[in-house]
């Protein structure tokens, strides 16, 4: 069965799962971990998400950290735009980032609310001293001013 997220190292990824034909439903990595899970040195996103054993994952979200993010979801390709923050521990935002991805997929969230949550978690988490926190008050705020295109 394939899993629900996968977080963990890229050659995990890229030796065991894909060797095996076990492909996780949803990854996150940022522009060097997907050069390093596509096998390739590119620096086109586009390109390193059309390599074939990365074609078998339905939703890959590439983290391009204070930019935002670029998403394939299915078929359809997004980017996502956060509004610029004076981050005070960004240490967890990435983790903050999965976990509420994972929560608006499970909730039945569209592709658009999914990343906005996501991204509004891991701006959230940022702007606090402990690790892997954020409030209900910063969230909210950021979720509101998470930029999604659906760019195909």
């Amino acid at each position: 069965e394939i899993c629900a997220c996968l977080v963990g190292s890229e050659m995990c990824i890229r030796d065991r799962c894909f060797e095996n034909n076990i492909f996780p439903y949803a990854i996150k990595p940022n522009i060097d971990e997907l050069k390093e899970i596509a096998d390739s040195e590119s620096d086109d996103v586009m390109k390193l998400i059309s390599v074939s054993h990365m074609e078998t994952i339905p939703m890959v979200i590439v983290s391009k950290g204070a930019e935002g993010c670029f998403a394939k979801m299915g078929s359809e390709i997004y980017t996502a735009k956060v509004p610029r923050i004076e981050a005070i521990n960004p240490t967890g935002s990435g983790d903050s980032t999965v976990g509420a991805l994972a929560f608006a997929f499970e909730h039945g969230l569209s592709n658009e609310n999914i990343l906005r949550s996501a991204m509004a978690a891991g701006e959230s988490n940022a702007l606090e001293e402990k690790i892997g926190y954020l409030t209900d008050v910063n969230y909210e705020k950021y979720y509101k001013q998470i930029d999604v295109k659906k760019i195909n």
